[in-house]
């Protein structure tokens, strides 16, 4: 009876979850340069037989702020509105009616439809993208209207930003000047040196000879080393001092060699994307990937973009970070005693 329940049920969401609308943003890429343009693309799924008058695009023109690099967030954690522009578009208007749209359906007998858009932002910061809406023809329970994950795009400095680069001066004449003694003291040094080796060499030829002994080196593991040193860096009280930019390095830097170590991936040497890639490739579980990601991507715009984010967030990522490094660590199998028999 309770086999039948749970097939029923398992049926019965697979039927709904096929016969909701869909519309998402799939950019090209997550993570670009200040004012590098990057192009969305919008798609849209709908079931056969539920009529639309179109799609309202209003919302792709209002970005959120999520981290800045240069505005510091009100008391409520909000920050001010981004400085973007919108590019080349596949739409003229802020409502894109149902017979522009160039529907095709896919195997399934679902409407699909897509189109385009490109935008760009002017500061370096973390920006979602909202996405656009269905206008329906009839009274349609919007509840069927799937809700899919919020699009976040990283904006970072263009390479080779100096801020502190100064007018270069013009080159002066060289003045000569009269040798000293001062000029031969790598010779005095070599002496030394070549004196000090023969020494060496004559006693160690006069020592016998003893047997070595290799030393047993005990790895701690990879979780006990990162626990540890969270614990430490939870005590330093860096955020609480303003010191962002050393608690937020501090904390990727033991977050990403705790990666190294347990997951054998370069993490210490690679972007966040590339982890990403990277992690995919190990037993890591793809369930802990969306908080390890926030920690990464925050602590870049921090390092990078100078980003201020909001107080709670230095305490949650710690707290996130150890989590992760529990749910993630390698479990030991215990040794099987001798005379134990096989069952």
């Amino acid at each position: 009876m309770i086999r039948w329940i749970l097939s029923s049920l398992l049926i019965f969401s697979f039927v709904s979850l096929s016969a909701q609308a869909i519309i998402e943003l799939r950019p090209v890429k997550d993570s670009v340069s200040v004012g590098e343009l990057v192009t969305v693309q919008a798609y849209a799924r709908l079931p056969k037989a539920v009529p639309i008058k179109g799609i309202d695009v209003t919302k792709l023109s209002f970005p959120k702020t999520l981290v800045s690099a240069f505005s510091e967030a009100d008391d409520q954690g909000k920050y001010p509105e981004p400085d973007f522009a919108l590019g080349k578009k596949s739409f003229n208007s802020n409502f894109i009616k149902n017979e522009e749209l160039n529907w095709k359906e896919d195997a399934k007998g679902k409407k699909i439809a897509t189109f385009n858009y490109q935008i760009k932002f002017w500061d370096p910061g973390i920006y979602q993208l909202n996405v656009p809406e269905f206008v329906f023809q009839n009274a349609y329970d919007t509840s069927r209207v799937a809700k899919r994950p919020r699009v976040v795009l990283n904006v970072f400095p263009p390479d080779g930003l100096d801020e502190n680069t100064e007018d270069i001066m013009p080159i002066k004449t060289i003045l000569n000047e009269g040798r000293t003694w001062q000029d031969f003291k790598w010779l005095l040094y070599l002496l030394l040196a070549l004196v000090l080796s023969a020494l060496a060499f004559f006693f160690l030829r006069r020592k016998k000879k003893e047997e070595s002994i290799e030393e047993e080196v005990v790895v701690r593991p990879a979780h006990e080393v990162a626990l540890e040193k969270l614990n430490l860096l939870d005590g330093k009280q860096l955020w609480q001092q303003n010191l962002i930019k050393d608690y937020q390095s501090e904390l990727t830097f033991i977050v990403r060699e705790y990666l190294e170590k347990r997951f054998g991936i370069n993490a210490l040497e690679s972007t966040t994307t590339e982890i990403k890639t990277e992690l995919r490739t190990t037993d890591f579980e793809q369930e802990h990937e969306k908080n390890l990601i926030e920690i990464l991507q925050v602590a870049d715009m921090v390092k990078f973009a100078k980003a201020n984010p909001p107080k709670d967030l230095h305490q949650r990522f710690l707290n996130d970070a150890v989590k992760f490094v529990e749910n993630t660590k390698r479990i030991a199998k215990p040794l099987k005693e001798e005379g134990d028999e096989a069952i």
